[in-house]
């Protein structure tokens, strides 16, 4: 509410879009970050991508989902494995 950021989910499983304020609106929204298995990116613009990092990290000490259960698939156009890397490597 009141933000301007596009991101939703899809069936509790899929986060759509991770803007720089994800993981603001979703514990907003009582949301349980350990359901979230999948993360798609449309784009590379910071409005769809900046939050990534803070959605990984509190995931993983939040929800305390552990490899190989915590596995997730970060899902976007083509280079989205190195502008994920490099981008959490920023963070």
């Amino acid at each position: 509410i009141g933000l301007p950021y596009n991101s939703f989910i899809l069936a509790s499983t899929i986060l759509v879009e991770a803007p720089p304020d994800v993981v603001h609106s979703l514990q907003r929204e009582n949301v349980d970050l350990s359901k979230i298995a999948t993360v798609y990116v449309s784009h590379f613009h910071g409005d769809h991508y900046f939050g990534l990092p803070f959605f990984l990290l509190m995931r993983y000490y939040l929800s305390q989902v552990k490899e190989p259960e915590g596995t997730i698939t970060v899902i976007g156009p083509v280079g989205i494995k190195e502008k994920t890397r490099e981008i959490c490597g920023l963070f």
